[in-house]
């Protein structure tokens, strides 16, 4: 009985791992440059309406941390709002000032419409209202509200001190896209580990000779 070394499946197992490593570290160049370029869900700015100006907020706007937690800004309803698949009132605009400009901030109706009800709603205030949301440059509402009275988007800006930016609590994506970094974070760990289990393995094999009967 003749018996002949069986080629050891070491090195198959090294080339799996390394394909591993290489996709976790793809995948974890996505995510660094996802954060310093696109969006990072981590960092919340603290601003106080009455001593942050708008050029502040414009910066956050354009930057990849566009989220705000805002305090003590006064809100007046501006009339719109809007309505869910259900036809159920999901949001009011209301806007506010900061920095001598007014910005639009969509705040959920809580109330289920009861707002919109009242004939007095156009005098719905909100007073150092406090909220955590993203800013945006938006025009949809604007244009929107521009159309209700028949004029141009500029000339709704200058007729009511509007700047081009909106809060969207309502809207915000933050928690949403801290969800996707992290199982982000968790496939890089899965496929790292994943990388060292079989590193190890072929370690393992190509240490131990194998022989079958020929």
């Amino acid at each position: 009985m003749n018996r002949k070394p069986v080629r050891p499946k070491g090195a198959a197992l090294r080339r799996f791992a390394f394909i591993l490593w290489t996709l976790a570290g793809v995948l974890a160049a996505a995510q660094v440059v996802c954060l310093l370029f696109w969006r990072d869900p981590w960092v919340t700015h603290t601003v106080d309406a009455d001593t942050t100006d708008i050029g502040t907020l414009e910066g956050y706007a354009r930057g990849h941390a566009p989220y705000v937690s805002i305090k003590n800004i006064d809100l007046a309803f501006t009339g719109y709002y809007e309505v869910d698949a259900g036809q159920q009132v999901c949001i009011y605009w209301y806007k506010g000032n900061v920095g001598g400009k007014d910005i639009l901030v969509d705040v959920p109706a809580e109330d289920g419409g009861e707002l919109i009800r009242k004939k007095d709603a156009r005098e719905s205030f909100l007073k150092a209202y406090s909220a955590e949301g993203k800013v945006s440059a938006n025009d949809e509402i604007v244009k929107t509200l521009a159309d209700l009275e028949g004029i141009s988007i500029q000339a709704y800006r200058d007729k009511y001190g509007l700047s081009g930016l909106q809060i969207d609590v309502f809207h915000n994506d933050q928690e949403r896209v801290q969800i996707y970094q992290l199982m982000l974070i968790i496939i890089i760990a899965g496929l790292a580990v994943s990388g060292l289990i079989f590193y190890a393995e072929s370690r393992r094999t190509s240490e131990v000779p194998q022989e079958k009967d020929s």
